[in-house]
Order: C-alpha cells, then structure tokens, then sequence
C-alpha cells in the first residue's frame, strides 16, 4: 500500500463519508447509530480487582495479557490479512500537554506513519465537554503482533485507536479497560460470547 498520503486521507474520508455520513469515528457512535445488533464488549482483565491501585499491581505483566487478548480478538474479528483503516484520535489541545510524557517517536501517528485526517467534534457531547478531535489514519493489513505497541498505548489509556475492515465494516476498538467489537454481522455473536466468554462484562447490558 505505497500511496501517497493525500491519496490515503482523500479515500478515508470518501469511505467515511460513504458508510458513516452521521458520526465521527469513535465506537461508542458506531455503535449507537449503526451497529446495535453487531457490538459486543468484553473485559480486558476481569480477573484483576480494578480498586487495587495501580502502582501495587504488576503493570507489566497485565499489559502483557492485555495485549495478547486484544490480537486474539482483533484477529477473530477483522481476520489475518485483512484490509482495514487504522484510526487514531487525539484531542487537538492535549497534543502537546502529553509531549513530555509520549514524544512523537512514541505515538502511533508517528510509529505507523499515520496521515493527518479531518477534526471532528462529538456533538453528542454536553457542550461544555465538547473538544476538538484530529484524526490521524493510514491503511493496514491486520496482522496480530504488528500493532502491539498502539495496543499498550491504549491500554496505558494514552491514545484512543481503532481498526475498521475495510470489506465487511468489523471494527476493534481497544480502551484502557477492554475491547470494543463491532462484528461482520450479528450472527457471530453468540459464537464470540461462548469463544471467549471467561471474558465478558457480567452486566446484562455488555457495558
């Protein structure tokens, strides 16, 4: 995929524009205006007790599973190989608040080479919680170990990124604390929930 990158961001945009003309690229829209029947949750590390600090708990070794758990999923998902959009989100005025913590070299826009898209704001939002959003993108081939490092960056709740297939419209979008899965179809569902089910939300709602 050797294409210049205002060939990359023009066809991104078209792509949104085409499939998701009526929110901004964050899972939880997706969800709500398109997807209700295809989303699925699960847990990042059910096993830990999220009231134990963070600094007396192995960080390493949890950051470890989380990764491992997010390639199996993203990989259930979006399947190896497959043609997908990398989307990275930042918050335009936190940009250069995080610098002295994540340098460029350490961000996923710059690890892999992602193009600077269109801002957006979530209108759905209260207004006085409403910031102004970069989304930053690139075109990739789904292959599980690849992304590890915007994978501990997620879970180090640093960056907000996601993958779209850009065939069957499957999204994974890892957070801090787990996985958000929009599947090919709804079908898949129930398959997922007994594949992986040591790692589901126990409230009824999947949240």
């Amino acid at each position: 995929m050797n294409r210049d990158g205002s060939e990359i961001v023009a066809n991104f945009q078209k792509f949104w524009q085409t499939n998701f003309p009526k929110v901004p690229p964050l899972p939880e829209r997706l969800r709500d205006h398109y997807f209700k029947t295809r989303w699925l949750r699960f847990h990042a590390l059910k096993e830990i007790d999220p009231l134990i600090p963070r600094e007396d708990r192995n960080t390493e070794a949890e950051a470890d599973i989380y990764v491992e758990r997010a390639n199996a999923l993203a990989t259930r998902v979006l399947g190896i190989g497959s043609a997908c959009w990398m989307v990275a989100n930042y918050i335009s005025d936190e940009i250069d608040s995080w610098m002295k913590y994540y340098p460029n070299e350490h961000r996923s826009r710059e690890i892999f080479s992602l193009k600077k898209s269109f801002t957006f704001v979530d209108s759905y939002e209260e207004p006085e919680d409403q910031v102004d959003y970069r989304a930053y993108v690139s075109e990739c081939i789904w292959r599980p170990g690849n992304y590890d490092k915007a994978l501990r960056l997620t879970e180090d709740d640093v960056e907000d990124v996601l993958w779209i297939s850009k065939d069957t419209k499957a999204v994974f979008a890892p957070y801090d604390r787990g996985f958000d899965l929009i599947l090919p179809n709804s079908h898949e569902i129930g398959t997922l929930k007994r594949q992986f089910s040591d790692w589901l939300f126990d409230h009824p709602d999947g949240l």
